[in-house]
C-alpha cells in the first residue's frame, strides 16, 4: 500500500511538472540576445528619453520576435513598448510590445519603449527571441539599441547607438 502511494504521488508530481514545461514553451526560440540598459523617462512631449531596438532579419525567410522588457524590480514592461515599420513621419505600428511579430525576410523593425505616463522613469533590459519555420535556422537578426533624448532647457535632441550581441547575428 505505502509503494502505491509513493507511485501516484510520483505520478502526479511527473504530470504536474509536465504541465509546467508544455506551458512554458510556448515561444519556443530557437536564438536570443540579452539587451542590458534599456531605460525611458517621460515628462512632457519635449522632454523625455527613450529607447528603441531595432531589429534585421538578415535571412531570406520571415522569422517570428518577442521582445520582453523588465524594469528595475524585475517586472515585465513589455506593455510600455510598440512594434512600428517605416520611418518618421509615415512609420506604421504593426503590433503591442506585448505581442509577437514577423520580421519579413530581409527586413527590419523597431521595438520602441515610450510610455506617455507623466513623470515616469524605468530602467532594466531586454530579452529579444525569436524563432521561425525552419528548424535548422541558427543565426537570423541583428540588431542596434537607439536612445534618443529630448530636453526643452537647451532645445536639444541626441541620439546615441549601440550594437545588440556586440553588432554578430544571434
Amino acid at each position: 500500500m505505502r509503494n502505491l502511494m509513493k507511485a501516484c504521488v510520483m505520478s502526479v508530481a511527473i504530470f504536474m511538472l509536465m504541465c509546467g514545461v508544455a506551458s512554458a514553451t510556448s515561444f519556443n526560440a530557437q536564438g536570443s540576445a540579452v539587451v542590458a540598459g534599456v531605460d525611458h523617462r517621460y515628462v512632457s512631449n519635449v522632454n523625455f528619453y527613450s529607447t528603441s531596438l531595432r531589429l534585421s532579419n538578415i535571412t531570406g525567410e520571415t522569422v517570428q520576435c518577442k521582445v520582453t522588457v523588465f524594469n528595475h524590480d524585475g517586472e515585465d514592461i513589455s506593455s510600455y513598448g510598440t512594434i512600428r515599420t517605416g520611418g518618421s513621419p509615415n512609420y506604421q505600428e504593426l503590433a503591442s510590445g506585448t505581442d509577437t511579430f514577423d520580421i519579413p525576410p530581409y527586413s527590419t523593425r523597431s521595438y520602441e519603449l515610450k510610455s506617455s505616463r507623466l513623470n515616469q522613469s524605468v530602467y532594466g533590459y531586454a530579452v529579444v527571441e525569436w524563432t521561425s519555420n525552419n528548424p535548422k535556422l541558427r543565426k537570423a537578426l541583428i540588431g542596434v539599441v537607439t536612445r534618443l533624448m529630448v530636453r526643452p532647457a537647451d532645445v536639444s535632441t541626441s541620439q546615441t547607438e549601440r550594437d545588440i550581441n556586440n553588432g554578430r547575428p544571434f
